[in-house]
């Protein structure tokens, strides 16, 4: 069916995606890569490889159909596959990669994520249920002790402090992606008053305030957001 090949990022970072997405050199093999994405790519890897003064926030905005997941997908390899994908990136001018071993990648797609009744986790035998953005991110990017550090913040719909949210996000190398965040504001809208993260939607600035301010702060972190 032709539903093989829509790219879905939330199917690549669980592993479920179809290999034309999933293999990282058959994805590359498979790209004709823009000028903006070879631009992005290299920015990003560079950033996470720790060079200073590039970017550490990108904005994604093309209309459907546009590339922006292609776009994360690639940046998803590229962190998770460091200087294992250089041969085949050699044309996307790219002079250093992060190291696999300890770059996290965390992602919050909008469209697999509910404020009401959570996305559930389990690690290191115990299992969670993840209700905000910043709770996945913490959970994806610095483990166990990442998300209890900011559970109660999650569970409350209170955005953390840059403070508590830098130190959620753990040791090393960061990518962090938010997809589609609009539809998970829409369920958010849909709460009823007496829900205990019924002020969800008053925290939206708040977020990517912090959020932002601690990419910039944080060594070796970027954030990408469509």
């Amino acid at each position: 069916p032709d539903s093989i090949f829509a790219a879905d990022l939330w199917d690549v970072i669980d592993g479920k995606a179809h290999p034309d997405y999933l293999d990282a050199k058959r994805f590359f093999a498979g790209t004709h890569p823009t000028e903006n994405l070879k631009i992005l790519l290299k920015d990003v890897s560079e950033r996470l490889a720790g060079i200073e003064g590039g970017n550490s926030v990108f904005y994604l905005e093309t209309g459907f159909g546009g590339g922006k997941t292609h776009n994360l997908i690639a940046a998803v390899h590229l962190a998770k596959e460091g200087n294992r994908l250089s041969e085949i990136l050699k044309g996307y001018g790219i002079g250093h990669y992060t190291d696999p071993t300890t770059t996290r990648v965390a992602a919050f797609v909008g469209e697999n994520s509910d404020p009401l009744s959570g996305r559930e986790y389990t690690i290191d035998g115990q299992t969670f249920r993840v209700y905000t953005p910043w709770g996945q991110i913490a959970l994806m990017a610095g483990g166990l002790a990442g998300y209890l550090r900011i559970r109660d913040n999650d569970v409350s719909g209170g955005v953390p402090s840059s403070e508590d949210m830098e130190q959620a996000l753990g040791e090393g190398p960061a990518l962090i992606l938010i997809d589609e965040l609009v539809l998970y504001m829409a369920r958010s809208l849909a709460l009823s008053p007496d829900s205990p993260r019924s002020k969800l939607n008053t925290q939206w600035p708040t977020f990517i305030q912090t959020l932002f301010r601690v990419a910039e702060h944080r060594p070796k972190t970027v954030v990408i957001m469509t």
